[in-house]
Parts: C-alpha cells; structure tokens; sequence
C-alpha cells in the first residue's frame, strides 16, 4: 500500500452497502377504506404521550403523530386553517402532507435504528457464513494430495502446502467482513470490517452496535479494494470480504498471503534484500502475483512470460508537496512481468510509481527482476523448518554438533515436491544464499547432497 505502510496485500473489491427499506405495518382491511365509507382525517399537531394514550382508546387508530378517524357527522372535522386532505386508497398510504418536525424526527429514530438493528444482525450472521466457508476451502485444500510430476507452480499442490501452512500455525487467518454501516462509521479511516479478535477455526464475532463508536478492538479499518493482507511479521493473515470472491479466488488469495509470509522478506529476516522495505515489498508482490494463479491458466490475468513486454506505456508520478511530475519509461523483459507490475500501479501500490520514477537502484532492480526468486516458492512448512534450522548454525558448527544433527533432521523431511523445487538453485536463490553463509564448506557439500542437488 502507500508507503511507509508496509502491510503486504492484494486487491480488487469495492463495497456497496446494500439498501434496505422497512414498509409500516397496517390494519388489515377486507376493503378499500373508501369502500368502507372511512376516509383518513389527519391532523398536523403534536400529541404529548398522554395525548396519544387518550386518543388511542377513541374509534380510529393512532400512528405516530397521525390520527386517522372514520368519517361520520357526529365526529369533528378538521379545521380550516389545517393543510388539505390526502386521500389514499391503503390505510399504509394514509400520510400528511405536513407534519410536525419534532414527531416526525422521533419516527425516523425509531425507523432508524430498527433498520440499523436489522442490517447489524445480518451482517453478524453473514460474517458466521464467511467464517464457515472458508474453514471448509482450508479443509478441501488439505484433503489434496500432493503430485510432484504435476510441478511446482500446480495449483493444487500451492493450495495444499499454503493451507498446511496455515494449519500448523505459521500465521493466524482472521476472516474479515464489512460491519453495517461500513462506508459511514468513519469514513476517514476507511471501510469498517470485524471481527479481528476471532481467529480461524473459530467461528463467531461482534462490534460495538453504536455507530459513534469508531475504535474497538472489533473494528479494523481499510481501503475498499483489499482482498487480503498479511500484517507486519506474518502474524496474522487478513482475508477480507471474502462474499466478494469466489472460491477460486479465495484459494488464489491464500496462496498469495501465504507466500509473503513464507518468503521470509519482512525487516530483519533471513531473506530480506538489501534496499529496504520497497525492495523488498515489491519482490514479495510480484512473486504472490505470480505463483497466485498457473502461468496460461483460465484464471490467470497477467498472461505469459515467454513473450516479449511492449514497454509502450509511461509511468507518471506527481509528488503531493511539490507538485513535480516524475515520468519514466519502462524496460521491462517479458508481458507477465508487466502486466504484473502495471496492475501494482493501477491498485494502489503508490510507493512502485513513487520509487521507480524517483529512485534509479528501485527502477534498475524492477526492471530486472522479470521472474520470481525466492526462498520457499512452493509455501512449505518443510522448507520453512529447514531455513529455521540453519539459523542456529554457523560455518563453525561441526558435522556431530546438535545444531547440524538438527539441521539433517529437517532436511530429511523435505517431500519430493521441496526437493524439486531446491534442485533450481537459481530460483530457490535466497535459501541456497542462506545455507552457504551458515554452513562451513563440507558441512555445505553434504547438505547439498541430502537434499539430493
């Protein structure tokens, strides 16, 4: 997002609040009120509570501040001075033209907050769904069985390893939905959703039912395009809105989640790049984007790597203080690479334009990062295991040390899908990075071989 807000995510979803209307209940009528012989009297006064309590034991029926009589002589009828009669055909229709501001501002409370109470109660049961749906595709994405002849960007075998990832407690999924008045509760902080207090497999959630409530720890503000989003230190996985997306969406999205948190890229871990935080923001982008949908696949948006990037579109950023225009032109290698990168200026990604228009080291490493490399492409919690092993060694550490015998444990773990992964040392560039600065060369020489590269 805008930087210096550096909470991985990906977009595109808008929230239109729905509309309800509550019609007034009448009294049933077998006639027409003009067949009937009643036609509605109504005045423009307004009655106190005792008033009402009076009247309301007189022939007719009382609504609010309208008081509607049956015609008959022997009644009073209304002054001359009053507003003219409105003369409907439903005793629902039978409304003044005038009436007074203090009733009428006391029946839209009323109707207000019976209306707010109603959508509340459905957003609450519609956020229990959500919860429930995506248990189930976690559920479904475990059940797979993992092929490794299918390769290593087969979706099925991303979505299992990514629900895996999820299962054994790499982050926590909260599932996050618009509160009722999502659009209005403050606006200057963005949409609401809740609950972030409920934690996947969990299913339940609230928030403060008044709408002058704008901070709880059940609300959680953000843009209206969000799909997902990974908070700082891959704590917590967002998935966000979720009624908006179908299930393959909702696989595309956890797969896309799961891989900031599994290429280990957050300030001061194992595989950040030098650069800082838009470096390294940008490479986890592009990488989730990539593996989030098979390359060529009927989902797939961002189109093939094999052909050549057009490179016939400008980037233009304005900077918001001085008001200097920054322009560029791109020099991309490959389409999916620009496609993706064009979608990233497009959705919200402010700091891409910003950087690359501005700083040459960012433009010169976008330019050139034109396929994915990273650490743990395939979202294993194995490879993971194994990274985490090598952080407790050092190239001092000897072959029987506790910490190398640990370290071939983990290895010894790894599926023939990580196998196959590892054995592209290319494209499995930052593990192998951190494997030769933690390993002394023998020790180097025979991890290498375990793994089977």
């Amino acid at each position: 997002m805008n930087a210096p807000i550096h909470t991985k995510r990906h977009s595109v979803y808008s929230d239109t609040r729905e509309q309800h209307r509550l019609q007034m209940g009448t009294r049933p009528f077998e006639e027409s009120p003009c067949e009937q012989g009643f036609s509605p009297a109504i005045t423009t006064h307004s009655p106190s509570p005792s008033s009402v309590e009076a009247k309301a034991t007189q022939p007719g029926f009382q609504l609010g501040d309208i008081s509607v009589m049956p015609k008959s002589d022997s009644l009073p009828r209304p002054a001359q001075t009053e507003q003219p009669l409105l003369r409907l055909n439903t005793p629902s229709q039978w409304v003044s033209r005038q009436v007074s501001q203090g009733a009428a501002a006391v029946q839209r409370d009323w109707l207000g907050d019976l209306m707010a109470s109603i959508q509340r109660i459905t957003a609450i049961a519609q956020h229990r769904t959500q919860q429930t749906r995506i248990a189930n595709i976690i559920q479904q994405g475990l059940a797979i069985v993992v092929d490794p002849s299918k390769g290593t960007r087969n979706r099925d075998n991303l979505l299992h390893n990514s629900c895996e990832w999820i299962q054994q407690g790499h982050c926590r999924v909260v599932i996050l939905t618009p509160t009722h008045d999502s659009t209005t509760r403050d606006p200057t902080q963005g949409v609401a959703y809740f609950d972030p207090q409920v934690f996947h497999p969990n299913v339940g959630g609230d928030y403060p039912a008044d709408p002058a409530v704008k901070v709880s720890p059940h609300l959680k503000y953000d843009v209206a395009n969000a799909l997902g989003g990974l908070q700082p230190g891959g704590l917590v996985l967002e998935i966000i809105n979720p009624a908006r997306q179908s299930d393959d969406e909702i696989k595309g999205t956890l797969i896309h989640e799961v891989q900031h948190d599994a290429d280990q890229t957050w300030p001061r871990q194992v595989w950040a790049v030098a650069g800082g935080p838009v470096f390294n923001d940008y490479q986890s982008e592009f990488r989730a984007y990539w593996i989030e949908n098979p390359e060529g696949s009927a989902n797939d948006r961002f189109g093939r790597s094999s052909r050549r990037a057009r490179n016939n579109r400008i980037v233009t950023f304005t900077d918001p203080v001085s008001g200097t225009i920054h322009t560029c032109r791109t020099r991309f290698r490959n389409r999916r690479q620009e496609n993706i990168f064009w979608h990233l200026v497009n959705t919200g990604y402010d700091y891409v334009p910003q950087f690359y228009t501005t700083d040459r080291a960012f433009r010169r490493m976008v330019n050139s990062f034109s396929r994915p490399v990273g650490g743990n492409l395939v979202n294993s919690v194995r490879i993971q295991a194994v990274s985490q092993a090598l952080t407790a060694c050092t190239p001092a550490s000897a072959r029987g040390s506790a910490e190398v015998t640990a370290l071939f444990a983990a290895v010894d773990q790894l599926d023939q899908l990580d196998r196959r992964f590892l054995s592209n040392r290319w494209r499995a560039g930052s593990f192998w990075q951190q494997a030769r600065a933690s390993l002394s060369p023998r020790i180097y020489r025979q991890f290498r071989q375990r793994i089977g590269t």
